[in-house]
């Protein structure tokens, strides 16, 4: 991308304010470098962003006052979802019925992943909202304090960020370990395609012991149920327990 059209791409996504501050000098936020690389994915108007503000208000975790959640609003505002990382990070758009900006495949609501049966399934993410996933199924959340990163296969939680600008530019930054960008493209090198939206996975889990299995790819939905079943039924046991797993 040259200069001149790396400008005009910049003065679509935010406009001739933009560039007034940054003839002014402003340094450029993350966030905003985040809004400049990614792809969106639906477009908005300004009904249905209030109307996707009014929904979190009935979410009972939600804290309408925290400096996280504005920042996660600040970009729901510009991009009615997004991908990024050559598809290996999506963030979830709120709605699905606008025009849509990419030929991509459909992806779930942000409002629909975080009311889904799977999620129900982990304690640690009950009081967290779920706002992206990269291709490993691995999603990015928000609760009053921090940005979380969570894995499906323990239902652990690790602290990232405890304000999006400073998780997106740990993201800028790190995006080939967080967003499994690297095993996506380990993946592609063998001739194989990962489809928009689908999970990159272990054949086996590696929970039970499919660390040598090999990698495949599977629906999301399918990914999730398969994970939160297994994670239920595994989440008592002592390490090194022989387990026999029903897929429900």
């Amino acid at each position: 991308m040259n200069a001149m059209t790396e400008h005009k791409a910049i003065l679509k996504i935010f406009g001739s304010d933009w560039d007034k501050n940054q003839n002014r000098g402003c340094r450029m936020t993350n966030i905003s470098r985040f809004l400049q690389i990614g792809q969106r994915l639906y477009h908005s108007t300004d009904k249905i962003y209030a109307d996707f503000v009014k929904s979190l208000e009935t979410l009972p975790y939600i804290d309408m006052d925290s400096k996280i959640l504005k920042e996660y609003l600040e970009i729901a505002k510009v991009a009615n979802g997004l991908c990024a990382f050559e598809e290996c990070l999506i963030l979830y758009p709120y709605h699905l019925a606008g025009e849509r900006m990419t030929n991509l495949a459909e992806v779930d609501s942000v409002l629909s992943i975080n009311k889904s049966e799977w999620k129900k399934a982990y304690r640690s993410i009950e009081e967290c909202f779920l706002f992206a996933r990269n291709v490993l199924g691995e999603h990015f959340g928000l609760n009053s304090t921090h940005i979380i990163q969570f894995f499906p296969d323990l239902g652990d939680v690790r602290e990232i960020a405890s304000s999006f600008e400073e998780f997106l530019g740990i993201m800028l930054e790190c995006y080939p370990h967080l967003c499994g960008y690297d095993e996506a493209q380990a993946y592609r090198g063998q001739g194989e395609v990962i489809e928009f939206g689908k999970v990159l996975c272990p054949k086996i889990p590696y929970i039970l012991g499919g660390e040598d299995s090999g990698l495949t790819r599977l629906d999301f939905g399918e990914f999730s149920t398969l994970y939160a079943d297994i994670y239920t039924q595994t989440k008592d046991l002592p390490d090194g327990a022989q387990i026999e797993i029903e897929i429900v």
